[in-house]
């Protein structure tokens, strides 16, 4: 049997091409003492220029900021409460980005415009809101079934475990499956939003008049009783502006 001699640092080709991983140039991950390099793991002469763009960027990132605490703290948020996290990046961007482009884009109405706008943040504000009365509890029971701590109150011990591919699939299907449930909800508060924040974020918008009130019936139609009763409510409706 023979086998093949490799050098420190290197790696056979055999293994190198099937894994992708081109170890040929003795460069694995560091580029510097301070920089985390990507650049190794593929051949640069095949990138596009927005991935070569993105190599570049990713270069210049200073290996102490994948080990600090922040982002740390945000991956395992995101990981312990995938929708509540979600929830989140959309306020901010339907509460900022969003509405400021819809202002500023020519073409539409400015009614049409600033309704839109408000639909958007009564969106995100609604959206953050109902996440996290279902995703935090949520997000804190799933994590506590991972590691175990309701085991001694169940009557078989949660079978699966943090960290192992079925509790990723448990705890996607139980976050997901729950949007279907506050979707409901969440459509309905944010159709009542709507027309208040409408009237906090544009008070001296151009207001519509009231739909004309067109009868489904010839008032020539209806007996003498109904005449009367419809009379009375022509009248009411007109001193009170809802009829022309």
């Amino acid at each position: 049997m023979h086998f093949n001699r490799v050098q420190p640092g290197q790696i056979s080709d055999r293994y190198g091409q099937n894994r992708g991983i081109g170890l040929q140039n003795k460069k694995l991950v560091a580029s510097n003492s301070n920089n985390v390099s990507f650049g190794m793991a593929v051949d640069p002469a095949k990138l596009k220029a927005f991935e070569r763009w993105g190599m570049k960027l990713a270069d210049k990132i200073p290996g102490s900021f994948y080990n600090g605490s922040f982002l740390n703290y945000v991956a395992t948020q995101a990981k312990n409460y995938p929708g509540l996290f979600e929830a989140l990046t959309a306020l901010g961007v339907t509460s900022t980005i969003r509405p400021a482009t819809i202002l500023i884009v020519p073409g539409a109405k400015k009614e049409d415009k600033q309704y839109a706008a408000v639909k958007s943040i009564a969106s995100g504000v609604i959206g953050y809101v109902i996440s996290y009365i279902a995703f935090k509890p949520l997000g804190d029971v799933i994590e506590k079934l991972g590691k175990g701590a309701y085991d001694h109150l169940l009557k078989k011990p949660f079978p699966f475990k943090a960290g192992t591919p079925q509790f990723a699939t448990f705890s996607f299907i139980v976050n997901y499956g729950t949007k279907f449930l506050i979707a409901i909800p969440y459509a309905m508060a944010t159709f009542q939003m709507i027309p208040w924040l409408m009237n906090k974020l544009f008070p001296n918008r151009k207001k519509k008049p009231m739909d004309h009130y067109n009868p489904p019936i010839a008032a020539a139609n209806l007996n003498e009783r109904q005449q009367e009763v419809y009379g009375a409510f022509m009248k009411l409706s007109k001193a009170k502006g809802g009829v022309a």
